[in-house]
């Protein structure tokens, strides 16, 4: 063997002898650096475990802070136990009947006791609290208020000395209104040379709880745009489909009447474009459910109408690219998609 031949297999063998050394170099660096990860991922469930500790021992005492706070400032009142039903309405006068009670920590026998119930609009009004001999300390009073006001309780006893004190509180314009839910479900249509065609499809449901009083009498339906009336629908004839196999259905939700008008209905529509009978792309539209109940009570929700029209490159409010006014109240604005009382 010549010499040439014996240099390339010594440098051969130190090129394999490098690569191993280089290789189990880098299988221990390898390994070193899954234990730190191992380390970092123990780390991290530990800081995540610690910190879930802490929030929770934190949501703990915030809640025994909260609770702890409500006994102070109940033992602190003057009355306790406080109470409020509604026991009635009153058709023909828009009122409820409702019934206060409540218990006095202190109170001298034969002293006059009244509740006042005060309404966010302004108007206060009062009766006259009696304690039977059953319960004796438990003051009951019944107020026949009108139903379009949200009151706050206040007692008052009137012997030696006048004392006043905080009761509860009643939003009953609030419950009134919360016991509707109504949303507005769309599809549209259009094709090659042929206008965007819009239809809603409104579900309302109505928490009556078996109350006659709260039955509604009239639902409609108003396309505005611009703040002008363009398009009208009575949607009562299907609230009142009681069969279900009409343009409407009942479906009983926990007891609760919904009406969901159907594929089948092709009333609720209206056609983009500038002809006769079209709707304006450029307009902003909402639409106005207006109904009216047993109390008499009219109540309105105001929502936007959000489309899609071929002619132009925008979505929802149409509007132009120059800047212009809305003649919309403001309160309509204030309460979009919000259910009021508003006469």
């Amino acid at each position: 063997m010549t010499e040439r031949p014996k240099t390339i297999i010594t440098l051969l063998m130190l090129g394999i002898a490098a690569l191993l050394i280089v290789t189990l170099h880098t299988n221990r660096r390898v390994a070193s650096l899954e234990a730190i990860m191992r380390q970092m991922d123990v780390h991290q469930h530990l800081t995540m475990g610690n910190t879930q500790n802490i929030n929770t021992t934190i949501w703990d005492l915030s809640g025994r802070v909260d609770a702890l706070s409500e006994e102070i400032m109940q033992a602190a009142r003057l009355s306790f136990n406080q109470q409020v039903l509604i026991q009635s309405y009153d058709r023909e006068m828009a009122t409820a009947e409702v019934l206060v009670s409540f218990y006095l920590r202190e109170y001298t026998p034969g002293d006059v006791v009244s509740v006042i119930a005060a309404g966010q609009g302004g108007q206060v009004y009062s009766a006259y609290a009696n304690t039977g001999a059953s319960t004796p300390g438990r003051f009951m009073a019944t107020i026949a208020l009108p139903v379009q006001d949200n009151y706050i309780f206040t007692f008052a006893t009137y012997g030696d000395t006048v004392t006043t004190g905080e009761l509860t509180q009643l939003n009953l314009a609030d419950m009134l209104c919360g016991r509707f839910t109504f949303f507005t479900n769309q599809s549209q249509t259009r094709g090659p040379n042929q206008p965007t065609t819009v239809t809603l499809w409104p579900e309302f449901r109505n928490d009556t709880q078996g109350n006659p009083a709260l039955e509604v009498v009239s639902l409609m339906l108003l396309l505005e745009a611009d703040g002008e009336v363009i398009r009208t629908w009575d949607i009562m004839p299907h609230w009142d489909d009681l069969d279900g196999y009409g343009t409407g259905w009942f479906v009983d939700h926990m007891g609760v009447r919904v009406l969901r008008l159907s594929t089948r209905e092709e009333g609720l529509s209206f056609t983009f474009g500038h002809g006769v009978g079209e709707v304006d792309p450029s307009a902003t539209l909402m639409t106005r459910l207006v109904v009216y109940d047993n109390l008499g009570l009219r109540y309105e929700q105001v929502d936007q109408v959000f489309a899609y029209w071929a002619g132009h490159d925008s979505w929802g409010t149409y509007t132009t690219a120059e800047t212009r006014e809305v003649p919309w109240p403001d309160a309509d604005w204030a309460n979009l998609g919000r259910m009021r009382i508003v006469d």
